[in-house]
């Protein structure tokens, strides 16, 4: 049959024992088996698989993340009107990529000062789970909309737990220090 509903609840499309709460078959994909924390819902296929969220051009698709506490903790947007696409992490943008192609970091601060900063960090992790922040670079909001870029690195030969230390600064006023 082209649907089954299992004993316990399952739903298979195209299929007679769904892996997930809604398995969707296209073709047989060699799959047998679904980690349970993601099987929600399940799409297979012998080819390319996808996911479309349509929308008309003046609207936007939402790929949204909640708990208990907020119904949209996390959120992947796309907005047609200006073609960009964002990710909300914690209730708010933190990335956002334009029609243009440009990157943007962005951080929600309730008054221009000295004291915000926004960071691009260099993760290395080794296959042991080991894991160290390598160099980052921040943007060192000032008052006035100003701001200096910050590099940092970490020592040759150091440790895990050695700090990242600040190698260069921009200034707003444009002095390398």
């Amino acid at each position: 049959s082209k649907v089954t509903i299992t004993e316990g609840g399952n739903v298979g499309i195209n299929e007679s024992s769904p892996l997930g709460t809604l398995h969707v078959k296209e073709g047989d994909s060699g799959v047998t088996s679904a980690d349970t924390s993601q099987d929600t819902l399940f799409l297979e296929s012998n080819g390319n698989a996808g996911l479309t969220i349509a929308t008309p051009n003046a609207n936007t698709g939402y790929l949204t993340f909640a708990d208990p506490e907020d119904s949209n903790i996390g959120q992947i947007i796309y907005r047609h009107s200006d073609n960009s696409m964002s990710m909300f992490v914690n209730a708010a943008e933190r990335l956002r990529i334009t029609s243009a192609g440009d990157t943007e970091i962005r951080n929600i601060v309730s008054v221009i000062n000295n004291s915000y900063s926004q960071y691009l960090k260099f993760r290395t992790t080794q296959t042991n789970g080991q894991s160290t922040v390598t160099g980052q670079i921040a943007a060192q909001g000032k008052s006035g909309w100003g701001g200096d870029l910050v590099f940092y690195t970490k020592p040759a030969n150091g440790t895990p737990n050695d700090t990242v230390t600040e190698r260069l600064r921009i200034t707003s006023g444009g002095d390398l220090q």
